[in-house]
C-alpha cells in the first residue's frame, strides 16, 4: 500500500468542476496538514480503522462511516494527515462496517466540513454548487453569486436591482446610503437639492454662500449672481457700473452705462446718454436722459438740462439759449413785449 492518496483522490474528484478553492490532490506526507477535498459519499472500496483510518482507506466510504456525508452526497471535507497507528479498530456506523488492522505507517482523519457553500459570497445554498441567497451587493445568476455593480442592491430574492433615482449606493429601494452630486440624503431617499445648493460630506443639501448660484462647498463657488463676481472661490459684489461675465468675473459696463448685464445689454444710462436697443448712446445738444434712460428734448429756452433727483418727472434747466435767462430751474425769455 502507498502512503499517499493521490490516486484515490483523483478517482473521487474526476468529473467535477467546483469553481472554488478546493484541492484536487493530497501529496504532502506532512503530519497535521489539513486538506479541503470534495468527496462523494459511497459504499464501494475498503476502510480500515475508526477515524483515523489507514492512508489507503477509500475516502467516500470513510466519509459515510464518519457521519459527515450520506451515500451519494457530495461535499467538501477537511482531511487531516495523521501519523501511523500501532493498530486500527473495526466498527459499524451509519450503515458502513470498517475492518481492523495492525500497524500501518500513515493515517488520515476526517475532521469536518470545510465550507457550507462553494460559491463565493453565497449565504444559503440548496446544493454545494447551487446558491440560493447571496451577500449584500451580490446577485444570483445561474446559481452563482455575482457582483451587482455600482448603483445596485440585492433584493430579498437575491436579484440585483437598480438603486432609486439619485442614489449612488443603497441597500434597498427605500434606503439610499449615498447620492449623486446634485442630490441630498433625507430619510433614506435622495432628493434633488435644487439651484444654489451643494451636498456636504454627510450627503445633506446645504445652501451656497451669499451671492453664489452654484457651488461645491461652503468655500468653493462656481458661478455667481448677476451683480457678483468670482474671486478665489468666493462671490463678491461687483461695483457700480459693473456686470458679471460668463466666467462670473466682474467687468466694467460699456461707456455711458450706469448698470448692465453684458456688453450689449445696458439697463440704465448716465445723465447725458439715452438707451437704444440695449446700448447707451450720447444724447444730442439740448437733450436730457429721462427716468427710462431715453433722450428727450429740454424744455423751451434750455440749452442743457437734467432730471430732478427728488422728482424724476421734473426737468431742471442748467443753462439757457441766447435770449433766455435762468430763473430758478427754468429758462425765461429776456424779451419783453410793451403794449
Amino acid at each position: 500500500m502507498q502512503m499517499k492518496l493521490t490516486f484515490l483522490l483523483s478517482l473521487l474528484l474526476f468529473g467535477y468542476s467546483w469553481g472554488c478553492n478546493i484541492e484536487t490532490s493530497w501529496n504532502t506526507n506532512s503530519v497535521g496538514q489539513a486538506h479541503c477535498l470534495v468527496i462523494t459519499g459511497g459504499t464501494s472500496g475498503s476502510v480500515w480503522g475508526n477515524n483515523p483510518y489507514t492512508s489507503d482507506s477509500t475516502l467516500g466510504r470513510a466519509a459515510v462511516h464518519s457521519g459527515y456525508l450520506t451515500i451519494g452526497q457530495t461535499g467538501p471535507l477537511w482531511i487531516t494527515e495523521r501519523a501511523g497507528q500501532s493498530s486500527y479498530t473495526a466498527s459499524t456506523q451509519n450503515g458502513i462496517t470498517t475492518s481492523s488492522y495492525g500497524s500501518w505507517s500513515y493515517s488520515y482523519e476526517i475532521t469536518g466540513s470545510c465550507s457550507s457553500c462553494c460559491s463565493a459570497h453565497c449565504l444559503v445554498c440548496t446544493t454545494y454548487t447551487t446558491c440560493q441567497t447571496c451577500a449584500d451587493t451580490y446577485g444570483l445568476s445561474g446559481g452563482v453569486c455575482i457582483s451587482c455593480g455600482a448603483g445596485k442592491y440585492t433584493d430579498p430574492s437575491s436579484i440585483c436591482q437598480t438603486c432609486p433615482s439619485g442614489c449612488t449606493s443603497c441597500t434597498s429601494s427605500t434606503s439610499c446610503q449615498s447620492c449623486l452630486a446634485t442630490y441630498g440624503l433625507s430619510g433614506g431617499v435622495c432628493i434633488p437639492c435644487g439651484a444654489g445648493k451643494y451636498i456636504d460630506s454627510s450627503s445633506i443639501c446645504q445652501t451656497c454662500p451669499n451671492g453664489c448660484t452654484s457651488c461645491t462647498s461652503s468655500t468653493s463657488c462656481q458661478s455667481c449672481l448677476a451683480t457678483y463676481g468670482l474671486s478665489r472661490g468666493v462671490c463678491i459684489p461687483c461695483g457700480a457700473g459693473e456686470y458679471t461675465d460668463s466666467s462670473s468675473i466682474c467687468q466694467i459696463c460699456p461707456n455711458g452705462c450706469t448698470s448692465c448685464t453684458s456688453t450689449t445689454n445696458c439697463q440704465s444710462c448716465a445723465s447725458t446718454y439715452g438707451l437704444v436697443g440695449g446700448i447707451c448712446i450720447s444724447c444730442g445738444t439740448g437733450e436730457y436722459t429721462d427716468s427710462s434712460s431715453m433722450c428727450e428734448a429740454c424744455p423751451d429756452g434750455c440749452a442743457t438740462c437734467k432730471t430732478s433727483q427728488q422728482i424724476s418727472t421734473k426737468v431742471l434747466c442748467q443753462t439757457c439759449l441766447s435770449g433766455f435767462e435762468l430763473s430758478g430751474d427754468n429758462c425765461e425769455s429776456k424779451i419783453f413785449v410793451i403794449y
